[in-house]
């Protein structure tokens, strides 16, 4: 550790000597001495001592007192006194410099000693309080939060930059004024108090202060949107409450981003479907149902806005949307609600207090029907809005229409979402002769037979209670089994609890016929890997693929399929529909191409129902053509169906391209069908769908599978 550096001020010589003799004897460092106070100022502000022992009467013009005020106003060192002068005017004199000691002459050394250590350890202790004081301030002075620090009386003791500029007033007005007199608030949330500091009392109370919200003003104008809190100090020597300022205008921003969000349609900054269904929910609360006022909902879809999508790209499908918006929102009255919830359906919740001028017909005697019948005018005029052409910017104009569902609230139990379910169920019935359709209570019925048989598909897929049933495809001039179809039954102790012809429908309507086809898929795949007769005679098993399941996705699911059931790879063969086949485009194609390269055989089923153009046929590398039921049912010969058949099996025929007829029931339709030249059939008349287990059992005994042959 280094000795304290001292300079000594003596204009004797021989006592500036004495003193250094007894420094440096106490372990002192002496810089050096002068005698006169000018030599004092300019040495000491050069060398930057520790500590100066500064004689009172010097040399010169200054004497020691404005030798040291001068230093004191430069450099931060300790001074002490070493004078025989202590008489009351030097005194007083001294006192104004701050001295850290005051030793009369002649001193002893131990004298001196205590003097200089004391006064060094003092000087340490006010610049560790310095250091620690400037680190405060210059913390406080980054907080972006104003910070106010108030005694009891209001009085603001402290406030840090940002608590000025919150106010807008400069620290030499804000320091040593009342609170009350900087800041004015005003409330910034609806159902919250103004905070008034002109009635506050500053005191341990403010602990139980929550943080308050408040809009700060000057004049009388909101100057910025702030979060205040304060905290007691509680202190011997002056206790004060410490207030704390938060500009929170960004995060004002942020959540109303959030809530925008939450509960309002980016695309036409309409509410959604959760703000749409609050509201409701607040009118049912308010109004119920009562003899004045019927509330009513409509579900609105514009028709065309899938074509325009496809066809135009999606940019020309949301400018469509909202000129529609532009178009429906003046026929609105106030309280009433348009909401989009995505993809041009829109939900609107009406009232019934409406001018009833654009009724066509007279104004009913109730006020039920009046309210009913000034809703269905409205509804009208959006429809009629709808059909208004639109220009796009890509120049096309487009002509559209609106199919609308209506419900209201006959009874008390309805809540928003039911109502608007109802809606919902009404808007699917319209169509293009009748765009408007009022719920009724058929609809309920079939709205909640439907639900329910969602569930119970759902609950049924969930379970494994679908499972596939095979029913053989034969060579017709043979009746020998060529393979099989997969197709879905629903059993329970072996009991057939749905028609096929019910749940399938009811899962695509539903977004669950994806879930089924996998289920299918990988209950196939287990069948494959375990009944060896179906590779040891190069049969096949066909399932069909829904157009929902026909993407990129089924790629992925066959590979971890194969993966799983290496046998799949040579038995599976795929279903699609004339439509998803035909539809003519590329990536169609190229999934057609990669389900054939990784060894998957691609059919088209029910051929002949379509109405895209058959030159697509050419393009697409199919294995099969599968002629739909409904032309063999009931088939003869000279026929209308009779020549659609010839016309399917000869233009397969051209593209080299295998026939399969579906729904055989009689043997002269399969004699027909043979004489045509179709290749295979399937149907009743050879073997309903079967459990695997009794194919299998046919096959390992020899036995035939009803009129088809196994081996």
């Amino acid at each position: 550790m280094t000795a304290p550096r001292i300079f000594v001020v003596e204009d004797q010589a021989l006592v500036a000597r004495d003193i250094q003799t007894r420094l440096i004897s106490m372990g002192y460092d002496v810089l050096g001495t002068a005698s006169r106070a000018s030599d004092a100022v300019s040495q000491v502000l050069e060398l930057t001592p520790d500590l100066v022992l500064m004689d009172i009467n010097l040399k010169g013009e200054m004497d020691g007192i404005e030798a040291a005020a001068r230093i004191t106003e430069h450099v931060d060192v300790p001074i002490i006194y070493c004078t025989a002068y202590s008489n009351e005017a030097t005194l007083a004199r001294a006192k104004i410099t701050a001295p850290y000691g005051y030793v009369l002459k002649p001193f002893d050394n131990r004298e001196l000693e205590i003097n200089i250590e004391i006064s060094l350890h003092k000087h340490q202790m006010e610049q560790e309080i310095k250091l620690g004081g400037e680190r405060l301030a210059a913390t406080l002075a980054s907080v972006p939060d104003g910070i106010f620090s108030v005694n009891t009386q209001g009085e603001v003791l402290f406030a840090n930059q940002a608590a000025c500029e919150l106010v807008r007033q400069p620290i030499g007005e804000v320091l040593g004024a009342q609170l009350r007199n900087i800041i004015e608030f005003k409330v910034l949330e609806a159902g919250s108090d103004v905070l008034d500091f002109a009635q506050f009392k500053f005191n341990q109370t403010v602990n139980d202060f929550s943080p308050l919200r408040q809009q700060v003003v000057r004049d009388g104008q909101p100057i910025v949107p702030v979060e205040v809190s304060m905290r007691w100090f509680d202190s011997s020597i002056e206790p004060r409450v410490t207030l704390i300022l938060r500009d929170i205008t960004r995060q004002l921003e942020q959540e109303d981003a959030v809530l925008r969000s939450a509960y309002f349609d980016s695309l036409t900054l309409l509410p959604n479907r959760t703000l749409f269904l609050d509201r409701v929910e607040s009118r049912l609360a308010n109004t119920g149902y009562i003899d004045e006022e019927l509330i009513g909902i409509a579900y609105l879809r514009i028709a065309e806005i899938s074509e325009v999508r496809q066809g135009y790209g999606s940019s020309a499908g949301d400018e469509v949307i909202n000129e529609m918006v532009s178009r429906w929102q003046p026929l609105l009255l106030r309280g009433e609600t348009l909401a989009h919830f995505g993809g041009g359906e829109f939900g609107l919740l009406m009232s019934g207090h409406r001018d009833l001028a654009k009724a066509q017909s007279p104004e009913p005697a109730s006020t039920l029907a009046r309210d009913q019948a000034k809703m269905l005018a409205l509804l009208e005029a959006l429809i009629e809005r709808a059909k208004e052409d639109i220009q796009i910017d890509l120049g096309h104009q487009l002509n559209l229409s609106a199919r609308v569902g209506v419900s209201v609230n006959h009874r008390e139990s309805e809540s928003a979402e039911q109502l608007l379910r109802n809606a919902e169920s009404a808007q699917a019935r319209a169509s293009e002769s009748v765009p408007c359709v009022l719920f009724d209570q058929e609809m309920h019925s079939t709205a909640s037979h439907e639900l329910a048989l969602r569930n119970a598909v759902h609950q049924a897929i969930q379970t494994r209670s679908i499972e596939p049933f095979l029913q053989p495809i034969v060579r017709l001039d043979s009746k020998q089994i060529v393979g099989f179809e997969a197709l879905a039954r629903w059993h329970n102790d072996g009991q057939e609890v749905n028609s096929p012809g019910t749940f399938i429908p009811a899962a695509e309507r539903s977004g669950l016929i994806g879930s089924l086809g996998n289920l299918m898929l990988y209950d196939i795949g287990a069948i494959c890997e375990r009944y060896s007769w179906l590779k040891e005679y190069g049969l096949s098993i066909a399932v069909n693929i829904a157009a929902s399941q026909f993407d990129d996705r089924l790629i992925a699911t066959l590979s971890t399929l194969a993966a799983e059931y290496p046998a799949i790879e040579s038995v599976l063969s795929l279903e699609i529909t004339e439509g998803t086949a035909m539809s003519g485009s590329e990536s169609t194609l190229n999934l057609i191409r990669e389900l054939r390269n990784l060894g998957f055989r691609v059919s088209v089923d029910d051929f002949g129902t379509g109405y895209s153009s058959l030159s697509y046929l050419k393009q697409f590398p199919l294995d099969t053509l599968k002629i739909d039921r409904s032309f063999i049912t009931g088939l003869q010969p000279e026929t209308d169906g009779y020549v659609i058949v010839k016309a399917i099996i000869d233009l397969a025929k051209a593209l080299g391209l295998p026939t399969v007829a579906e729904g055989i029931e009689t043997e002269q339709e399969m004699e027909l069908l043979r004489a045509l030249g179709c290749d295979f059939g399937q149907g009743f008349y050879f073997q309903a769908a079967t459990r695997v287990e009794e194919i299998d059992h046919c096959y390992k005994n020899g036995l035939p599978l009803g009129r088809a042959f196994t081996a």
